[in-house]
């Protein structure tokens, strides 16, 4: 299946784009297709309606958005922020669930797939609340979010532990999108 995986982190040398690779890695072993979506390389300006309706969707934009509507499944990994996602995801999420065409339902990118979520953080607990608010912003896009979601403590001194639970993670991931094809 081809696997669109969103990193909502900005910083190089970001711990969730480390996580999102490792499950990405184990993800292509098990024969799926990934493509990571790098948000700074899509010049993801704030989403303003008025903007839109005046100018239309950004051509990068739309270059993000073709990857996850083209996707079967989506895989996001999302730092916490003030107990919540990041302001570049959401807003990258707001961007992608826009329609292009008068004839693309509502959410399309997003509706009827399976998701999966990651999160690391520096602190002990995670990033589980930001996975909390991401589960609620995929669901209400229409996505079939899995149950199981991995928040990795300290993610700065990675333990097997956690890298375990990774390669756990995207087995289990593995299963719910054939489950759903």
């Amino acid at each position: 299946m081809k696997i669109a995986a969103i990193c909502g982190s900005l910083r190089r040398e970001s711990y969730n784009m480390m996580i999102l690779k490792i499950v990405a890695e184990k993800l292509k072993a098990l024969g799926h297709e990934v493509e990571i979506i790098d948000i700074n390389n899509f010049n993801v300006t704030l989403f303003n309606q008025d903007d839109e309706k005046a100018n239309g969707m950004p051509d990068s934009i739309k270059k993000m958005k073709a990857i996850i509507h083209n996707a079967q499944a989506i895989l996001v990994a999302t730092p916490e922020y003030n107990t919540s996602v990041s302001g570049v995801l959401k807003n990258a999420i707001d961007w992608a669930s826009r329609s292009i065409t008068p004839d693309e339902g509502t959410y399309a990118s997003f509706m009827g797939k399976p998701a999966g979520m990651i999160a690391a953080s520096v602190g002990k607990l995670g990033g589980h609340r930001a996975l909390l608010h991401l589960r609620h912003i995929l669901s209400a896009l229409g996505c079939n979010v899995m149950a199981k979601q991995v928040g990795v403590p300290e993610a700065q001194q990675m333990t097997d532990f956690s890298k375990k639970e990774l390669d756990e993670f995207a087995n289990k991931f593995d299963e719910f999108i054939r489950k759903l094809a």
